[in-house]
């Protein structure tokens, strides 16, 4: 998944929805 993200250019618009689903996977449950 995180290969997938790479290739993107866009990096800092797609880095605010990559945060969300950073935050997603980093809550402690």
């Amino acid at each position: 998944d995180k290969k997938r993200r790479l290739p993107n250019a866009p990096f800092l618009p797609n880095y605010k929805a990559d945060k969300l689903l950073y935050q997603s996977i980093n809550i402690p449950s």
